[in-house]
């Protein structure tokens, strides 16, 4: 009997563990999901808050349909957050319910377990009195064993009553948070609608400030057309940067490739009367010199690649109101926008963050948009564009989130222009910086 109920509780041990496991990954990935929406509604609400601040000004412009635009996307991100929860809740709530049949099974099985231990004392009540059964023994030796036998029956039944005590309340545990699950998946439920009827309101407000913007659509067309000038100087700029950078980098290369070519280069004597050769020309002279990078370059860009999808933002607080590449204006139907990087829309004054340690090797103007900055890390490039005012110098060393100056006003708005470039031995090209900076 002891054996029988020894093995019982083993095997149901294992299958309540397994249970158990499978609770606390379903807990863990719920946790998860529940962090990712905190995050998501911050967002919603530092969104929310710029599209406020901005409306202050009695000024509609082309941001605030773009921030209205990603404070859709933020929603419809909670909405699937929120189906995620909801489905892992449904997992937890079957599991939940698979461990409740199993305590109930390992309840009853241990309470008839337990009635059997009794009938069967009580049954031989008589026959075996302890104290007749003890002392009727042959010897001392018996008479110890029985005693032995006795205080383990004795045992077994107590331990027996409070296995049955704790599963009975694991059984109330489990049923308590049973109801709580359902509670929490019905809420969800109720936060997801309310979400959904946020989107109805903001793609309405959307379509309220595209009819008034209509309106001013010359207005509109005209501050484009100076944006693209300034993007395109900009471009120029960096392009110029990099061109000087990489013939002084060449010119360097070219010049060792001289010194190492005439120490190996035996002399030989011209002959008298004749006049000396020329050199032939070497690989090095009929194509582009490869640029051979130092120890320290090679280090830094392995760091800065090890880091791509999780470098900082530029700025602590914003919004992306412009992507990478070509795509639609927000407003203009027929405008097609080409960016070499992506635009945040934030607080006038808020501090612009360098995205990873490196030099600066570039501070500039343009007249009208504002202080340039550009930041080499090794053979990339950061650019941060739109500055109202700088607080380095070219030469400075900086490191991750350091702050490089302010976010400028332009056309009544604080935007960041964020560029980043790689750089090989002929050319620069510009990045996805999405690619790059942490996803929000």
């Amino acid at each position: 009997m002891r054996k029988l109920i020894h093995l019982f509780i083993i095997v149901s041990s294992i299958i309540t563990g397994v249970l158990v496991s499978q609770w606390m990954l379903a807990q863990n990935k719920k946790e998860l999901l529940k962090t990712q929406r905190d995050e998501i509604t911050a967002k919603i609400k530092e969104t929310k808050a710029m599209i406020a601040d901005s409306e202050k000004k009695q000024r509609l412009t082309s941001n605030q349909i773009a921030m209205l635009n990603e404070q859709i996307r933020y929603r419809e991100k909670m909405i699937e957050n929120i189906d995620g929860e909801l489905g892992q809740l449904d997992v937890t709530i079957q599991q939940e319910q698979n461990q409740i049949v199993q305590l109930e099974f390992q309840v009853e099985s241990l309470k008839s377990e337990y009635a059997k231990m009794v009938y069967q004392a009580y049954k031989n009540r008589n026959t075996y009195n302890s104290i007749v059964f003890i002392l009727s023994a042959d010897d001392f030796y018996q008479a110890y064993k029985r005693y032995k036998i006795m205080q383990a029956l004795s045992e077994g039944r107590q331990k027996q009553v409070e296995i049955i005590q704790e599963t009975e309340q694991t059984l109330k545990d489990k049923i308590n948070e049973l109801k709580y699950s359902r509670h929490e998946a019905l809420a969800l439920k109720k936060e997801q609608e309310v979400v959904k009827t946020e989107i109805d309101q903001d793609r309405q407000s959307q379509q309220d400030k595209l009819g008034k913007l209509k309106k001013e659509e010359g207005k509109l067309r005209v501050q484009q057309k100076k944006l693209d000038g300034d993007r395109k100087k900009l471009n120029s700029k960096i392009q110029d940067i990099i061109n000087r950078e990489l013939a002084a980098e060449r010119k360097k290369e070219e010049e060792k490739i001289k010194k190492l070519t005439a120490i190996n280069t035996p002399k030989t004597e011209t002959p008298k009367g004749e006049s000396p050769k020329a050199p032939l020309a070497t690989k090095t002279e009929t194509k582009t010199t490869a640029i051979t990078l130092a120890p320290e370059v090679i280090a830094l860009n392995s760091n800065f690649e090890t880091n791509k999808g999780n470098l900082p933002w530029p700025v602590a607080q914003g919004t992306i109101t412009s992507r990478f590449g070509k795509h639609n204006h927000p407003s203009l139907d027929d405008i097609v926008l080409n960016n070499n990087g992506v635009d945040f829309t934030t607080k006038q004054g808020e501090n612009v963050l360098c995205v990873f340690g490196g030099k600066v090797t570039s501070v500039f103007s343009i007249p009208g948009a504002g202080y340039n900055i550009i930041v080499t890390h090794g053979t990339y490039k950061t650019v941060y564009s739109g500055l109202a005012q700088v607080s380095v110098k070219v030469g400075d060393k900086v490191n991750s989130k350091q702050s490089l100056g302010n976010v400028g006003m332009t056309d009544d708005e604080a935007v960041l222009h964020f560029e980043l470039w790689s750089v090989n031995s002929t050319k620069g090209t510009a990045q996805n910086p999405e690619s790059w900076i942490k996803r929000r």
